[in-house]
Protein backbone atom coordinates (compact mmCIF):
# COMPACT_ATOMS: atom_id res chain seq x y z
CA UNK A 1 0.00 0.00 0.00
CA UNK A 2 1.51 3.15 -1.09
CA UNK A 3 1.39 6.67 0.99
CA UNK A 4 -1.32 7.96 -1.35
CA UNK A 5 -3.37 5.11 -0.96
CA UNK A 6 -3.51 6.04 2.89
CA UNK A 7 -4.31 9.31 1.99
CA UNK A 8 -7.82 10.91 3.13
CA UNK A 9 -8.78 11.50 -1.27
CA UNK A 10 -7.77 7.87 -1.83
CA UNK A 11 -9.97 6.25 0.67
CA UNK A 12 -12.88 8.83 0.32
CA UNK A 13 -12.84 8.02 -3.34
CA UNK A 14 -13.16 4.61 -2.18
CA UNK A 15 -16.06 4.93 -0.02
CA UNK A 16 -17.78 7.29 -2.92
CA UNK A 17 -17.16 4.65 -5.51
CA UNK A 18 -19.17 2.11 -3.24
CA UNK A 19 -22.36 4.61 -2.45
CA UNK A 20 -22.54 5.77 -6.20
CA UNK A 21 -22.66 2.50 -7.15
CA UNK A 22 -24.76 0.56 -4.74
CA UNK A 23 -27.99 2.82 -5.40
CA UNK A 24 -27.82 4.31 -1.31
CA UNK A 25 -29.91 1.06 -0.37
CA UNK A 26 -32.72 1.88 -3.06
CA UNK A 27 -33.47 -1.61 -4.07
CA UNK A 28 -34.55 -2.36 -0.34
CA UNK A 29 -37.33 -0.31 0.16
CA UNK A 30 -40.95 -1.54 -0.90
CA UNK A 31 -43.11 -0.04 -3.02
CA UNK A 32 -46.33 -2.36 -3.17
CA UNK A 33 -48.61 -2.34 -6.51
CA UNK A 34 -48.24 1.60 -6.72
CA UNK A 35 -48.97 2.18 -10.83
CA UNK A 36 -46.65 4.95 -11.39
CA UNK A 37 -44.12 5.86 -14.09
CA UNK A 38 -40.57 3.95 -13.51
CA UNK A 39 -38.45 6.79 -11.06
CA UNK A 40 -34.97 8.65 -12.20
CA UNK A 41 -33.93 10.46 -9.29
CA UNK A 42 -30.73 12.55 -9.12
CA UNK A 43 -29.18 12.06 -5.42
CA UNK A 44 -26.50 13.85 -3.63
CA UNK A 45 -24.76 12.16 -0.81
CA UNK A 46 -22.14 13.75 1.29
CA UNK A 47 -19.38 10.88 1.73
CA UNK A 48 -17.67 13.03 4.41
CA UNK A 49 -15.58 16.04 5.46
CA UNK A 50 -12.25 15.56 6.43
CA UNK A 51 -9.42 17.32 8.09
CA UNK A 52 -5.78 16.37 8.24
CA UNK A 53 -2.37 18.27 9.06
CA UNK A 54 1.33 17.24 7.36
CA UNK A 55 1.93 15.61 10.79
CA UNK A 56 -0.43 13.02 10.53
CA UNK A 57 -0.28 12.24 6.65
CA UNK A 58 3.30 11.53 7.37
CA UNK A 59 2.70 9.88 10.65
CA UNK A 60 1.81 7.12 8.09
CA UNK A 61 5.27 6.83 6.67
CA UNK A 62 6.94 5.32 9.98
CA UNK A 63 8.69 2.51 10.76
CA UNK A 64 10.79 0.81 13.76
CA UNK A 65 13.79 2.39 12.06
CA UNK A 66 12.82 5.79 11.21
CA UNK A 67 11.85 9.17 13.00
CA UNK A 68 10.28 11.91 12.01
CA UNK A 69 11.79 14.95 13.51
CA UNK A 70 10.41 18.48 13.88
CA UNK A 71 12.72 21.79 13.83
CA UNK A 72 11.34 24.89 16.35
CA UNK A 73 9.38 26.06 13.04
CA UNK A 74 7.64 22.86 12.61
CA UNK A 75 9.70 21.98 9.16
CA UNK A 76 10.08 18.32 9.11
CA UNK A 77 13.03 15.76 8.25
CA UNK A 78 12.67 12.28 7.96
CA UNK A 79 15.59 10.59 10.05
CA UNK A 80 16.90 6.77 9.09
CA UNK A 81 19.22 5.11 11.23
CA UNK A 82 21.31 1.78 11.11
CA UNK A 83 24.38 0.56 12.94
CA UNK A 84 26.72 -1.96 12.04
CA UNK A 85 30.20 -3.09 13.88
CA UNK A 86 33.38 -4.64 12.78
CA UNK A 87 35.88 -6.25 15.16
CA UNK A 88 37.57 -8.57 13.00
CA UNK A 89 41.11 -7.93 14.14
CA UNK A 90 42.79 -10.43 11.96
CA UNK A 91 41.79 -9.01 8.92
CA UNK A 92 44.28 -6.08 9.70
CA UNK A 93 46.89 -8.25 11.34
CA UNK A 94 47.86 -11.71 11.20
CA UNK A 95 49.95 -13.39 13.83
CA UNK A 96 50.09 -16.80 13.68
CA UNK A 97 50.55 -18.94 16.94
CA UNK A 98 53.93 -18.88 18.76
CA UNK A 99 55.08 -22.40 18.84
CA UNK A 100 58.42 -23.32 17.88
CA UNK A 101 61.12 -26.49 19.60
CA UNK A 102 64.72 -26.80 19.26
CA UNK A 103 67.65 -29.50 19.61
CA UNK A 104 70.65 -28.45 22.35
CA UNK A 105 73.82 -30.15 21.86
CA UNK A 106 75.76 -29.15 25.06
CA UNK A 107 78.97 -30.80 23.68
CA UNK A 108 80.19 -31.98 27.16
CA UNK A 109 81.53 -35.19 28.09
CA UNK A 110 82.19 -36.89 31.20
CA UNK A 111 82.47 -40.49 32.74
CA UNK A 112 83.52 -39.39 36.78
CA UNK A 113 85.03 -42.06 38.78
CA UNK A 114 84.90 -41.16 42.50
CA UNK A 115 83.03 -37.64 42.72
CA UNK A 116 80.11 -35.67 40.80
CA UNK A 117 81.04 -33.51 38.27
CA UNK A 118 79.24 -30.61 37.02
CA UNK A 119 79.44 -29.45 33.92
CA UNK A 120 77.81 -25.85 32.73
CA UNK A 121 76.71 -24.47 29.33
CA UNK A 122 75.17 -21.45 27.79
CA UNK A 123 73.22 -21.48 24.58
CA UNK A 124 71.73 -18.50 23.23
CA UNK A 125 68.29 -19.76 20.51
CA UNK A 126 66.49 -17.04 18.26
CA UNK A 127 63.47 -18.04 17.29
CA UNK A 128 62.47 -16.57 13.82
CA UNK A 129 58.84 -15.73 13.28
CA UNK A 130 57.77 -15.02 9.40
CA UNK A 131 56.11 -11.20 8.71
CA UNK A 132 53.38 -12.44 7.45
CA UNK A 133 52.21 -9.88 4.95
CA UNK A 134 55.03 -7.75 6.07
CA UNK A 135 53.50 -7.95 9.48
CA UNK A 136 56.61 -6.79 11.70
CA UNK A 137 55.52 -6.94 15.70
CA UNK A 138 57.11 -4.61 18.41
CA UNK A 139 55.88 -6.11 21.14
CA UNK A 140 52.69 -8.57 22.34
CA UNK A 141 51.12 -7.56 25.50
CA UNK A 142 49.40 -10.94 27.31
CA UNK A 143 46.59 -10.67 28.65
CA UNK A 144 46.32 -14.66 29.95
CA UNK A 145 47.55 -17.82 29.31
CA UNK A 146 50.56 -19.84 29.59
CA UNK A 147 53.44 -20.40 28.13
CA UNK A 148 54.22 -24.32 28.11
CA UNK A 149 57.74 -25.80 28.13
CA UNK A 150 58.49 -28.79 27.31
CA UNK A 151 62.08 -30.22 27.97
CA UNK A 152 62.74 -34.38 26.29
CA UNK A 153 66.52 -34.90 27.74
CA UNK A 154 68.84 -37.76 26.31
CA UNK A 155 71.14 -36.98 29.05
CA UNK A 156 71.75 -40.11 31.45
CA UNK A 157 72.34 -38.02 34.06
CA UNK A 158 70.95 -34.71 36.29
CA UNK A 159 69.83 -32.17 34.08
CA UNK A 160 69.61 -28.34 35.61
CA UNK A 161 68.33 -25.88 33.20
CA UNK A 162 66.97 -21.82 33.13
CA UNK A 163 65.42 -20.49 30.19
CA UNK A 164 65.71 -16.66 30.33
CA UNK A 165 63.66 -14.57 27.97
CA UNK A 166 65.46 -11.71 27.78
CA UNK A 167 63.43 -9.41 25.73
CA UNK A 168 59.96 -10.69 28.17
CA UNK A 169 59.25 -8.81 31.36
CA UNK A 170 56.92 -8.07 33.63
CA UNK A 171 54.12 -5.66 32.68
CA UNK A 172 53.47 -3.51 36.14
CA UNK A 173 57.75 -3.25 36.79
CA UNK A 174 60.06 -4.95 33.77
CA UNK A 175 61.56 -7.34 35.74
CA UNK A 176 62.95 -10.19 33.73
CA UNK A 177 61.15 -13.38 33.11
CA UNK A 178 62.83 -16.84 33.18
CA UNK A 179 61.89 -20.51 33.86
CA UNK A 180 63.85 -23.12 35.35
CA UNK A 181 63.30 -26.72 35.62
CA UNK A 182 65.00 -29.88 36.81
CA UNK A 183 65.03 -32.99 34.81
CA UNK A 184 66.25 -35.99 37.07
CA UNK A 185 67.17 -39.37 35.47
CA UNK A 186 66.17 -42.11 36.61
CA UNK A 187 67.08 -45.64 34.88
CA UNK A 188 66.11 -45.02 31.42
CA UNK A 189 65.73 -42.01 28.99
CA UNK A 190 63.83 -39.85 27.43
CA UNK A 191 63.56 -37.85 30.27
CA UNK A 192 60.54 -35.69 29.89
CA UNK A 193 58.96 -32.76 32.19
CA UNK A 194 56.49 -29.88 31.37
CA UNK A 195 56.31 -26.39 33.11
CA UNK A 196 53.41 -23.77 32.59
CA UNK A 197 54.13 -19.92 33.27
CA UNK A 198 51.27 -17.51 33.36
CA UNK A 199 51.70 -14.94 30.54
CA UNK A 200 49.20 -12.45 32.53
CA UNK A 201 50.48 -9.19 32.96
CA UNK A 202 53.82 -9.81 30.73
CA UNK A 203 54.78 -8.66 27.26
CA UNK A 204 57.13 -9.70 24.81
CA UNK A 205 59.45 -7.45 22.28
CA UNK A 206 60.47 -8.43 18.85
CA UNK A 207 63.76 -7.62 16.94
CA UNK A 208 61.77 -6.14 13.81
CA UNK A 209 63.21 -7.42 10.34
CA UNK A 210 62.27 -6.38 6.63
CA UNK A 211 61.10 -10.31 6.58
CA UNK A 212 61.09 -11.90 10.11
CA UNK A 213 59.92 -10.73 13.79
CA UNK A 214 62.94 -12.57 16.23
CA UNK A 215 63.06 -12.94 20.32
CA UNK A 216 65.68 -14.93 21.78
CA UNK A 217 66.07 -17.59 24.39
CA UNK A 218 68.94 -17.90 26.36
CA UNK A 219 69.36 -21.44 27.97
CA UNK A 220 71.89 -21.87 31.01
CA UNK A 221 72.46 -25.40 32.13
CA UNK A 222 74.19 -27.82 34.25
CA UNK A 223 74.91 -31.25 33.73
CA UNK A 224 75.21 -33.20 36.98
CA UNK A 225 77.34 -36.49 36.42
CA UNK A 226 77.39 -38.45 39.48
CA UNK A 227 79.77 -41.68 39.68
CA UNK A 228 78.87 -44.28 37.46
CA UNK A 229 76.96 -42.24 34.86
CA UNK A 230 78.32 -40.56 32.05
CA UNK A 231 78.04 -38.64 29.00
CA UNK A 232 79.48 -37.79 25.78
CA UNK A 233 79.40 -34.82 23.15
CA UNK A 234 76.30 -36.71 21.13
CA UNK A 235 73.69 -36.37 24.42
CA UNK A 236 71.34 -33.40 23.46
CA UNK A 237 68.15 -32.41 24.97
CA UNK A 238 65.02 -30.93 22.94
CA UNK A 239 62.96 -28.22 24.12
CA UNK A 240 59.35 -27.07 22.71
CA UNK A 241 58.00 -23.06 23.30
CA UNK A 242 54.33 -22.92 23.10
CA UNK A 243 52.63 -19.63 23.34
CA UNK A 244 49.14 -21.23 21.70
CA UNK A 245 47.12 -20.63 25.10
CA UNK A 246 47.84 -17.26 25.12
CA UNK A 247 45.51 -14.24 24.50
CA UNK A 248 46.89 -10.53 24.25
CA UNK A 249 45.38 -7.19 25.58
CA UNK A 250 47.33 -5.32 22.63
CA UNK A 251 49.82 -5.80 20.30
CA UNK A 252 52.41 -3.23 18.95
CA UNK A 253 53.93 -3.50 15.22
CA UNK A 254 54.17 -1.68 12.27
CA UNK A 255 51.47 -3.74 10.17
CA UNK A 256 51.21 -4.17 6.52
CA UNK A 257 48.21 -2.61 4.13
CA UNK A 258 44.80 -4.34 4.22
CA UNK A 259 42.06 -4.08 2.62
CA UNK A 260 38.72 -5.27 3.73
CA UNK A 261 35.11 -4.40 3.98
CA UNK A 262 34.50 -2.40 6.84
CA UNK A 263 30.60 -3.12 6.18
CA UNK A 264 28.68 -4.48 3.89
CA UNK A 265 25.09 -3.60 4.62
CA UNK A 266 21.96 -3.68 2.62
CA UNK A 267 19.85 -1.00 4.49
CA UNK A 268 16.24 -1.31 3.66
CA UNK A 269 14.07 1.75 3.51
CA UNK A 270 10.79 0.56 4.21
CA UNK A 271 9.45 4.25 3.98
CA UNK A 272 9.96 4.67 0.07
CA UNK A 273 7.51 1.76 -0.37
CA UNK A 274 4.70 4.18 0.63
CA UNK A 275 5.83 6.34 -2.32
CA UNK A 276 5.18 6.39 -6.09
CA UNK A 277 7.76 5.22 -8.21
CA UNK A 278 9.12 8.34 -9.76
CA UNK A 279 8.66 12.31 -9.53
CA UNK A 280 9.85 13.00 -6.01
CA UNK A 281 13.10 15.13 -5.57
CA UNK A 282 14.33 15.57 -2.41
CA UNK A 283 17.01 18.94 -2.87
CA UNK A 284 19.23 18.38 0.05
CA UNK A 285 19.12 14.54 0.93
CA UNK A 286 22.09 13.04 3.29
CA UNK A 287 23.83 10.15 4.46
CA UNK A 288 26.09 10.82 7.50
CA UNK A 289 28.48 7.91 8.32
CA UNK A 290 29.78 8.41 11.66
CA UNK A 291 32.82 6.07 12.18
CA UNK A 292 34.19 5.06 15.95
CA UNK A 293 37.82 3.20 15.44
CA UNK A 294 39.97 2.18 18.52
CA UNK A 295 42.41 0.42 15.88
CA UNK A 296 45.57 2.47 16.37
CA UNK A 297 46.57 2.35 12.80
CA UNK A 298 45.78 4.79 9.82
CA UNK A 299 43.29 3.82 7.79
CA UNK A 300 40.93 5.77 5.01
CA UNK A 301 37.57 4.96 3.79
CA UNK A 302 36.70 3.79 -0.28
CA UNK A 303 32.90 5.14 -0.87
CA UNK A 304 32.96 3.22 -4.30
CA UNK A 305 30.62 0.90 -4.14
CA UNK A 306 27.31 2.39 -2.83
CA UNK A 307 23.91 2.40 -4.87
CA UNK A 308 20.08 2.26 -4.60
CA UNK A 309 17.59 -0.11 -5.94
CA UNK A 310 13.26 0.86 -6.39
CA UNK A 311 11.12 -1.60 -6.75
CA UNK A 312 11.05 -1.64 -10.54
CA UNK A 313 14.84 -3.37 -10.24
CA UNK A 314 16.04 0.30 -11.38
CA UNK A 315 20.00 0.92 -9.63
CA UNK A 316 21.79 3.67 -9.16
CA UNK A 317 25.32 3.76 -8.20
CA UNK A 318 27.03 6.46 -6.19
CA UNK A 319 28.94 8.81 -7.99
CA UNK A 320 30.92 11.90 -7.46
CA UNK A 321 34.10 13.27 -5.59
CA UNK A 322 33.87 11.87 -2.62
CA UNK A 323 33.57 8.11 -4.32
CA UNK A 324 37.35 8.99 -5.83
CA UNK A 325 39.30 9.49 -2.94
CA UNK A 326 40.08 7.93 0.62
CA UNK A 327 38.66 9.48 3.44
CA UNK A 328 40.63 9.58 6.22
CA UNK A 329 39.76 7.56 9.65
CA UNK A 330 41.12 9.29 12.74
CA UNK A 331 42.64 6.69 15.13
CA UNK A 332 43.99 6.50 18.47
CA UNK A 333 47.39 7.01 19.18
CA UNK A 334 49.86 5.39 21.20
CA UNK A 335 49.01 7.16 24.53
CA UNK A 336 45.02 6.11 23.91
CA UNK A 337 44.82 3.11 23.76
CA UNK A 338 41.54 1.97 24.57
CA UNK A 339 39.86 4.62 23.51
CA UNK A 340 38.14 5.31 20.59
CA UNK A 341 38.07 7.94 17.62
CA UNK A 342 35.41 9.61 15.85
CA UNK A 343 35.16 10.59 12.48
CA UNK A 344 32.00 11.73 10.19
CA UNK A 345 31.97 11.81 6.60
CA UNK A 346 28.96 13.42 5.15
CA UNK A 347 26.80 12.17 1.49
CA UNK A 348 25.11 15.15 -0.03
CA UNK A 349 24.35 17.12 -3.25
CA UNK A 350 27.67 18.80 -3.89
CA UNK A 351 30.20 16.17 -3.05
CA UNK A 352 28.14 13.44 -5.21
CA UNK A 353 24.72 12.21 -6.67
CA UNK A 354 22.97 11.69 -4.38
CA UNK A 355 19.54 13.23 -5.42
CA UNK A 356 19.79 10.87 -8.25
CA UNK A 357 19.66 7.62 -6.35
CA UNK A 358 16.85 8.97 -3.77
CA UNK A 359 15.29 10.59 -6.97
CA UNK A 360 14.21 6.62 -8.01
CA UNK A 361 12.35 5.67 -4.45
CA UNK A 362 14.72 3.60 -3.41
CA UNK A 363 13.54 0.58 -1.32
CA UNK A 364 17.32 -0.19 -0.65
CA UNK A 365 20.55 1.39 0.08
CA UNK A 366 23.31 -0.82 -0.64
CA UNK A 367 26.42 0.34 1.88
CA UNK A 368 29.28 -1.70 1.33
CA UNK A 369 32.16 0.19 2.78
CA UNK A 370 35.72 -0.78 2.23
CA UNK A 371 39.00 0.43 4.73
CA UNK A 372 42.13 0.09 3.95
CA UNK A 373 44.99 0.00 6.65
CA UNK A 374 47.77 1.49 6.26
CA UNK A 375 47.21 3.11 2.74
CA UNK A 376 50.15 4.33 0.63
CA UNK A 377 48.61 8.32 0.68
CA UNK A 378 49.02 8.88 4.38
CA UNK A 379 51.67 8.92 6.90
CA UNK A 380 54.03 5.78 6.90
CA UNK A 381 56.44 4.25 9.87
CA UNK A 382 53.98 5.19 12.76
CA UNK A 383 54.17 2.13 15.14
CA UNK A 384 50.57 0.80 15.16
CA UNK A 385 48.42 -1.05 17.76
CA UNK A 386 45.31 -3.18 18.30
CA UNK A 387 43.89 -4.67 21.74
CA UNK A 388 41.84 -7.70 21.91
CA UNK A 389 38.72 -5.12 22.01
CA UNK A 390 39.60 -2.96 19.09
CA UNK A 391 36.34 -2.47 16.63
CA UNK A 392 35.17 0.07 13.80
CA UNK A 393 31.44 0.90 14.86
CA UNK A 394 29.57 2.83 11.82
CA UNK A 395 26.38 4.76 12.12
CA UNK A 396 24.57 5.17 9.31
CA UNK A 397 22.24 8.44 9.12
CA UNK A 398 20.19 9.03 6.33
CA UNK A 399 18.68 12.43 6.53
CA UNK A 400 15.98 13.65 4.19
CA UNK A 401 15.02 17.48 5.04
CA UNK A 402 11.09 17.46 3.38
CA UNK A 403 12.11 20.36 1.13
CA UNK A 404 10.81 18.56 -2.07
CA UNK A 405 10.19 18.92 -5.58
CA UNK A 406 6.99 16.76 -6.90
CA UNK A 407 6.83 17.10 -10.55
CA UNK A 408 3.68 14.73 -12.21
CA UNK A 409 4.91 12.49 -9.39
CA UNK A 410 2.14 9.86 -9.80
CA UNK A 411 1.02 7.10 -7.65
CA UNK A 412 -1.28 4.43 -9.57
CA UNK A 413 -4.58 2.78 -7.24
CA UNK A 414 -6.63 -0.35 -8.75
CA UNK A 415 -10.52 -1.07 -6.95
CA UNK A 416 -12.44 -3.50 -8.86
CA UNK A 417 -16.21 -3.92 -9.35
CA UNK A 418 -16.78 -7.34 -9.16
CA UNK A 419 -18.56 -7.05 -5.71
CA UNK A 420 -20.72 -4.24 -6.58
CA UNK A 421 -24.21 -3.81 -8.20
CA UNK A 422 -24.14 -1.01 -10.30
CA UNK A 423 -27.53 -2.25 -12.95
CA UNK A 424 -29.58 1.11 -11.20
CA UNK A 425 -26.79 3.43 -11.81
CA UNK A 426 -27.69 5.79 -15.29
CA UNK A 427 -25.21 8.82 -14.64
CA UNK A 428 -22.63 9.30 -11.71
CA UNK A 429 -20.02 12.09 -10.71
CA UNK A 430 -18.42 12.78 -7.61
CA UNK A 431 -17.79 16.39 -6.27
CA UNK A 432 -14.82 17.79 -4.79
CA UNK A 433 -14.11 20.91 -2.35
CA UNK A 434 -10.90 20.99 -0.47
CA UNK A 435 -9.51 23.92 1.17
CA UNK A 436 -5.43 22.96 0.83
CA UNK A 437 -2.64 24.80 2.65
CA UNK A 438 -0.04 22.36 1.39
CA UNK A 439 1.89 23.62 -1.48
CA UNK A 440 1.28 21.24 -4.14
CA UNK A 441 -1.87 20.53 -6.36
CA UNK A 442 -3.63 17.13 -7.06
CA UNK A 443 -5.18 15.42 -10.17
CA UNK A 444 -6.86 12.23 -10.74
CA UNK A 445 -7.06 10.34 -14.00
CA UNK A 446 -9.38 7.26 -14.14
CA UNK A 447 -9.75 5.07 -16.75
CA UNK A 448 -12.11 1.59 -16.87
CA UNK A 449 -10.52 -1.68 -17.64
CA UNK A 450 -12.15 -5.09 -18.62
CA UNK A 451 -10.38 -8.07 -17.26
CA UNK A 452 -7.50 -8.13 -19.70
CA UNK A 453 -6.65 -4.53 -19.17
CA UNK A 454 -8.21 -3.26 -22.15
CA UNK A 455 -9.34 0.64 -21.55
CA UNK A 456 -12.92 0.97 -21.91
CA UNK A 457 -13.48 4.53 -21.02
CA UNK A 458 -10.87 7.53 -20.04
CA UNK A 459 -12.18 10.21 -18.33
CA UNK A 460 -10.75 13.30 -18.46
CA UNK A 461 -7.96 14.70 -15.36
CA UNK A 462 -9.55 16.33 -13.34
CA UNK A 463 -7.64 18.93 -10.69
CA UNK A 464 -8.83 18.05 -6.71
CA UNK A 465 -6.33 20.05 -5.08
CA UNK A 466 -4.74 23.35 -5.72
CA UNK A 467 -1.40 24.85 -4.92
CA UNK A 468 -1.39 28.08 -2.96
CA UNK A 469 1.41 30.27 -2.70
CA UNK A 470 4.60 30.37 -1.29
CA UNK A 471 6.21 33.22 0.36
CA UNK A 472 10.15 33.94 0.81
CA UNK A 473 10.59 32.11 3.77
CA UNK A 474 8.91 29.03 1.95
CA UNK A 475 5.47 29.59 4.08
CA UNK A 476 2.39 29.15 2.21
CA UNK A 477 0.55 32.40 2.26
CA UNK A 478 -3.11 30.95 2.29
CA UNK A 479 -5.42 28.03 1.91
CA UNK A 480 -6.35 27.58 -1.79
CA UNK A 481 -9.96 26.31 -2.17
CA UNK A 482 -11.01 24.49 -4.77
CA UNK A 483 -14.74 23.03 -5.99
CA UNK A 484 -14.72 20.34 -9.10
CA UNK A 485 -16.39 17.85 -10.32
CA UNK A 486 -15.35 14.00 -12.30
CA UNK A 487 -18.51 13.39 -14.68
CA UNK A 488 -18.94 10.63 -16.20
CA UNK A 489 -21.87 11.07 -18.20
CA UNK A 490 -23.61 8.38 -20.03
CA UNK A 491 -21.21 6.94 -22.10
CA UNK A 492 -18.78 6.75 -18.97
CA UNK A 493 -21.53 5.12 -16.71
CA UNK A 494 -22.20 2.29 -19.09
CA UNK A 495 -18.07 1.44 -19.61
CA UNK A 496 -18.15 1.42 -15.70
CA UNK A 497 -21.27 -1.12 -15.61
CA UNK A 498 -18.65 -3.09 -18.10
CA UNK A 499 -15.64 -2.76 -16.35
CA UNK A 500 -13.82 -5.63 -14.28
CA UNK A 501 -11.68 -2.78 -12.76
CA UNK A 502 -11.09 1.21 -11.89
CA UNK A 503 -7.43 2.33 -13.06
CA UNK A 504 -6.74 5.22 -10.74
CA UNK A 505 -3.71 8.01 -11.06
CA UNK A 506 -3.36 10.39 -8.16
CA UNK A 507 -0.52 13.26 -10.21
CA UNK A 508 1.24 15.44 -7.56
CA UNK A 509 2.75 18.70 -8.98
CA UNK A 510 4.45 21.03 -6.19
CA UNK A 511 4.40 24.88 -6.27
CA UNK A 512 6.61 26.06 -9.36
CA UNK A 513 7.84 22.60 -9.33
CA UNK A 514 8.30 23.21 -13.39
CA UNK A 515 10.35 25.87 -12.52
CA UNK A 516 12.86 23.85 -10.42
CA UNK A 517 11.48 25.36 -7.21
CA UNK A 518 11.64 23.37 -3.55
CA UNK A 519 8.58 23.60 -1.56
CA UNK A 520 9.05 23.29 2.59
CA UNK A 521 6.17 21.07 4.44
CA UNK A 522 5.75 22.23 7.96
CA UNK A 523 3.72 20.06 10.15
CA UNK A 524 0.92 22.40 10.88
CA UNK A 525 0.04 22.35 7.25
CA UNK A 526 -3.50 21.00 6.97
CA UNK A 527 -5.88 19.71 4.41
CA UNK A 528 -9.83 20.26 4.07
CA UNK A 529 -11.34 17.99 2.07
CA UNK A 530 -15.06 17.55 1.33
CA UNK A 531 -16.87 15.04 -1.60
CA UNK A 532 -20.22 14.37 -2.28
CA UNK A 533 -21.75 11.53 -4.96
CA UNK A 534 -24.35 12.35 -7.28
CA UNK A 535 -25.89 9.81 -9.19
CA UNK A 536 -28.99 9.08 -11.81
CA UNK A 537 -30.39 5.97 -10.47
CA UNK A 538 -33.48 4.22 -13.07
CA UNK A 539 -35.58 2.74 -10.86
CA UNK A 540 -38.23 0.72 -11.68
CA UNK A 541 -41.42 0.81 -9.86
CA UNK A 542 -43.57 -2.38 -11.17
Amino acid sequence: MTFLEKSPLSWLMKGALAILISGCGINDLEFGNLDIPDYQPTLAVPLGVSRYTMRELVGDLQDNALTIEEGEDLFMTIVYMDTSYNDEREAFLYFPPINKSDIVFPFVSSSPGGETEVMEFEKVITFSFDAFFGEQVDSIFFNSGNLALEINSRFRSDVILEFGFPSMFETADNSSVSISDTLSFGTTVPVTSITRMPLGGKKLLFRRRQEANDFDVIIKGKVVVKPGQSVDFSDFFRFSIDFSEATYSHVHGYFDRKEGLLQDRTIELKFFETFGDYGLDFKDPKIILKVDNSFGFPSGLLMNNLSASNNDSTSVALTGSITESLQFVNYPKLDSIGKTSHSEFVINAQNSNIRELFGITPVKFNLPLTVISNPDVFEKDYLNFMTDSSRFRTITVVELPFEVRMQEFTTNLKFGTDEIDLKNLQEAALRFYTENEMPFEGRLAVNFADEHDTILFTVPEELVLSAPQVDASGRTLESKKLLSEIVLGTEGTQALKSADHLNVAIIINTFNAADEEYVKLYADYKLDINISVLGRLKIKTQ
